[in-house]
């Protein structure tokens, strides 16, 4: 089915409103009162999100045991932008880079077959720095698939959701995944985050994985977008809507069981004892109830 895109201001206040806090107070009635919560911010937006919601979480709720967030980005200079934000609302060991040098050469020629079976022959040779993905979703990708960060992240989200509860002998947990879907960053990894995050939620049945992402017109009115980028900003969130539509359309009318989506590992991983060097899902990325879609304007164009 298509993509239902929620009217995100009915269950998140506008970014800007009340001294820009992110949550409102009707979706905060709703946080059950033994809820544990991860979020984890990819890119610019999302890791902007992740710093304001700390401070009105540390603000607002007492208990901080039942709530943690991880800022996932590729340029260092959006952790620095955070850390000066009001001092910074979330500290340096909730910021995680996907940069490492083991990746700065992997988009030039001649490239090896593991980056070969995800990235056309054609894509040019993009730098790969710690300055972001610089709207280039296959160099977000990349990133984080092509050396062994990929391994580094999925093992620190799963050490966050066994310690809040969410293994399979706990009681259950919410985790939220909090993207811009235009950036580089954001557009080139929430995919494969998402199922990485999917595989290991649900190892709990009582686990809820839920999904907000930010369309591109949210960032048109900023003073560094030109045309140019505005351009390249639309081609990235069209790209990524696609994505997400088939993703969470997948098994909706059965599948047959098939793999729908798989993503090859340069290094292998541990899932339930077993060392694997792909992860396959036969499962839509979310739930059709779990994605909110925050755009500059709500439904009547306002």
């Amino acid at each position: 089915m298509p993509i239902t895109q929620v009217e995100a201001k009915k269950r998140l206040a506008e970014l800007s409103s009340q001294g820009g806090g992110i949550i409102s107070g009707a979706v905060k009635s709703e946080i059950e009162p033994n809820s544990r919560i991860l979020v984890i911010g990819l890119g610019g937006l999302g890791c902007k999100t992740v710093n304001e919601l700390a401070g009105v979480y540390r603000n607002d709720f007492n208990d901080q045991g039942r709530l943690s967030w991880i800022a996932v980005d590729t340029d260092k200079s959006c952790f620095d932008r955070i850390s000066s934000l009001n001092g910074g609302n979330i500290e340096q060991r909730d910021m995680f880079s996907l940069y490492r040098k083991d990746v700065q050469n992997l988009l030039k020629h001649p490239r090896t077959p593991y980056v070969r079976s995800f990235v056309h022959d054609e894509v040019p040779p993009y730098p790969i720095t710690d300055q972001g993905a610089q709207q280039r979703r296959i160099v977000g990708k990349v990133m984080l698939c092509g050396g062994s960060v990929y391994g580094e992240l999925r093992t620190e989200i799963k050490r966050r959701i066994e310690a809040m509860g969410g293994a399979a002998n706990g009681s259950g947990m919410q985790v939220i995944i909090v993207a811009g879907i235009s950036g580089g960053t954001g557009s080139g990894t929430f995919i494969d985050v998402s199922y990485m995050v999917r595989e290991l939620a649900n190892e709990n049945a009582n686990n809820s994985v839920f999904g907000i992402f930010y369309t591109p017109d949210v960032q048109r009115n900023e003073p560094w977008c030109t045309e140019a980028i505005w351009d390249n900003l639309q081609r990235n969130g069209y790209a990524s809507m696609k994505e997400l539509d088939y993703f969470m359309s997948v098994g909706d009318s059965g599948n047959g069981g098939r793999v729908v989506y798989s993503l090859p590992l340069n290094r292998e991983i541990d899932i339930n004892g077993v060392l694997v060097n792909k992860l396959d899902s036969k499962l839509p990325i979310f739930g059709r109830e779990y994605v909110f879609m925050i755009s500059e304007t709500d439904t009547n164009k306002r």
